[in-house]
């Protein structure tokens, strides 16, 4: 009995080991597209001194040292576990838009193409005590990927820092950051708006 429960649990290692490898790497990847995101931001002094105060404050939320390091416990890695299968889509974008003010929000928005190739929207907010929650579910959300990857548009400035992910299939393709009144992007409005 001792050699069949042995034989069933060495079975599933496999699986649990090549999934926790693959977020390992899914989240290394997704850091170092956002961190140079980060670094590549030089448009004006300015900007530039936000934008290294930006990147030591994500690697303290983050918790690591730099954007190699591997932290299984971190904000960010805890999101990806919970995305588990979703990650693996055609098109999945997350939009993390923290709010600061008289209190601190984390929330991440996460806007998919569902198995009947619609849209499908997430919200999920952090809390201190509890972790990750999923807030709200939107299916067939009135909306296209490309819209939300614009960079430009007409009327919404970011109060906040935006950033900006985009995967593809469990591949991060890209990750950008936007530091408060530089992203002009209505449907990314329209979305971090939805309450």
């Amino acid at each position: 009995m001792k050699t069949i429960l042995l034989i069933i649990v060495a079975s599933f290692l496999p699986i649990v080991t090549n999934s926790q490898e693959k977020t390992d790497e899914l989240f290394i990847n997704w850091n170092k597209e956002t961190v140079s995101s980060l670094k590549s931001i030089n448009e004006t002094l300015t900007e530039q001194n936000y934008a290294k105060n930006r990147l030591e404050a994500r690697f303290a939320y983050w918790e690591i040292k730099d954007e190699s390091q591997l932290n299984r416990n971190s904000i960010r890695y805890t999101f990806l576990k919970i995305l588990n299968k979703k990650i693996d889509s055609k098109d999945l974008v997350i939009i993390e838009a923290d709010h600061s003010g008289e209190y601190y929000r984390i929330q991440n928005f996460v806007v998919y193409l569902n198995a009947n190739n619609k849209l499908d929207l997430e919200i999920y907010r952090y809390d201190r005590n509890e972790g990750w929650k999923l807030e709200k579910i939107i299916t067939s959300y009135d909306g296209k990927i490309n819209s939300i990857l614009e960079k430009n548009g007409k009327d919404f400035i970011n109060r906040d820092d935006i950033i900006v992910s985009h995967f593809e299939l469990g591949k991060i393709l890209s990750s950008e950051y936007f530091l408060f009144e530089t992203l002009k992007n209505n449907e990314v409005k329209k979305i971090i708006s939805i309450e």
